[in-house]
This record gives structure tokens, sequence and C-alpha cells, in this order.
């Protein structure tokens, strides 16, 4: 079968979207459709775009209670229940840590004291002003999902969408009938994977503080903290998710970073259906686990 391939910038990576079709007029409808929503979302959901509606939120609910549209309440109650899901290891609230090394703001404070959420009035206060919502470890997930509404409505069966593959949906089958498949970049190993995986119906959110530079140099992003000690996490390793769901691969992933193993086992007994690798390296060699 004949393949339609396209991509854009956005959300800080490059998106790709793979479908499995015959039809180019009607590939290329949907991936503009896919591309208008995609970026309708980033002028919502960025914290850098100044004009963005979580910039207005970040900038007027430290001083008042904000009015939310069901998106936005809907988006950040989300955030917030899984703060509690995670035992406090997922926390949008990070970047005033991350851009000051201060912790004042963020011990010992719950997600919830942070985010003051009036359920009835669909509204929110930030505590203070040092608090800040950056929904980078949700937005891409966000971005799927309605990807995924998009492609229902649709007649193509079987493709695969990609945010620089650390965030993947894919649906059907690959044209030579197998499942499609994804290969986790080994970070000490240039060009090559350090596992695969095949994915049906499923989406995969991959994590880590680490990227490895055109010329081979490991990097540490510094942009996942852990919450509960107030500090970038310095371990090299990749923490993979495997769900039906984008936006809970893309919470947990993110969240695992920050969990020991019997954590991340005990969270995922809550989860029908969700997988998690979890690499850690030993002297630049891969060890690889599954939760």
């Amino acid at each position: 079968m004949q393949l339609y391939h396209n991509s854009f910038f956005s959300m800080g990576t490059r998106f790709n979207a793979v479908f499995a079709h015959p039809d180019q007029y009607t590939c290329d409808e949907v991936f503009q459709s896919i591309y208008t929503e995609i970026l309708r979302i980033e002028g919502r959901l960025s914290y850098f775009d100044k004009s963005s509606d979580l910039s207005r939120i970040n900038e007027t609910a430290c001083k008042q209670f904000v009015p939310l549209d069901d998106e936005l309440f809907e988006i950040i109650s989300t955030c917030v229940d899984y703060s509690t899901l995670t035992s406090g290891s997922y926390d949008v609230t990070m970047r005033y840590l991350h851009e000051t090394g201060k912790t004042e703001a963020y011990r010992p404070k719950t997600v919830k004291e942070k985010i003051l959420i009036d359920k009835t009035n669909k509204s929110l206060k930030l505590a203070d002003e040092n608090i800040k919502i950056d929904l980078g470890g949700y937005g891409k997930g966000y971005a799927l999902q309605q990807v995924q509404k998009i492609i229902a409505q649709t007649k193509i069966e079987n493709g695969i969408i990609s945010f620089g593959e650390s965030s993947v949906w894919a649906w059907g089958k690959h044209p030579a009938g197998k499942d499609w498949r994804l290969g986790i970049k080994d970070l000490y190993n240039q060009g090559k994977s350090v596992t695969e995986i095949d994915l049906y119906n499923k989406s995969v959110s991959i994590s880590s503080n680490y990227f490895t530079s055109d010329d081979g140099k490991l990097i540490n992003k510094k942009h996942i903290i852990n919450p509960k000690e107030a500090a970038i996490g310095n371990d090299v390793k990749i923490t993979a998710v495997i769900s039906e769901s984008p936006v809970q691969a893309e919470i947990l992933s993110t969240a695992f970073m920050n969990m020991k193993d019997e954590e991340i086992k005990n969270t995922l007994a809550g989860f029908a259906g969700v997988e998690a690798l979890l690499i850690k390296y030993n002297n630049n060699k891969a060890e690889i686990k599954q939760i």
C-alpha cells in the first residue's frame, strides 16, 4: 500500500505523520486538519508564547481566581489529579525552580496547594507569584489525543504519528502486515536503538533528562525535576510508557522518571493495560526492565 508522509515543526520538535492510504488528496486534507488543530493547541498551552492562554493564566492567576473554558479546565484538572495518582511525582508547577534553582515555592506544598481549583465556577488561582504552570510534560500527549479524534472521523485505517520519536501513536498495521515498530535511541551509541517497541492501536511516550548531541556528547537537558526532592535528576535513564491513551502515556513517563521501581509498580497497579519500560545505564551499558 502507498505511504503518505508529511511533517512540520511544532511544540519544540518535528511532528511527523505517516498514513498507509492510497488517496493522496484525502491524506492531504486530513494532514491539514491535524496541522491546524496542533497549532491551535500550541497557541493555547505554550508556556513560552506570551500571547497563549496558559501565559495569561500564569500572569493573572496569582492575583485572583481566573475563569477557564471547558477545555482548559479539563486539562489543568487532569494534571492536578495525576499529581495525586502519582503521589506527587508529576508536577506541572516546577518551572520556577527550573529557571531559578530556588526551592522555597515548592516545599512542602502539594500541587493541590499550589493550584487552587474552584470546580463550581471552573476557575483557578495560583498560590503565589512564583507558581507557574508548564504543560511541557502534557501537551504532546494531548495533541495526539486530539489527532486520534480527527483520524476516527476518516477512512485512514493505518498510520503512525510522531513528535520527535518521543511521543508516538500508531493505529492499524504497517503495510507489511506487521505492527508499527519504534526504536528507542541508545544514549551511548548514536544511531542505534537500545530496544524496539511494537505498537498496534497504542501510544508510547519516552522520557529522559539526557540526549546525545550531534557530536556524540551526552547532555543533561535538566527539564525533568523531581518534585519531592526539588532537584534535577542526574541519573542516566529512560522511561517508556505504553498506553491506549497518549495523555496517560505522556504524564506517566514523566512521573516515572522521578520514581523508584517499586513506586512505579505500585502506581501501574491502578492503570489497566498500561506497560512501562525502565532503561538504566551502568558503565555506559543499558539495563532494560519491564515493569
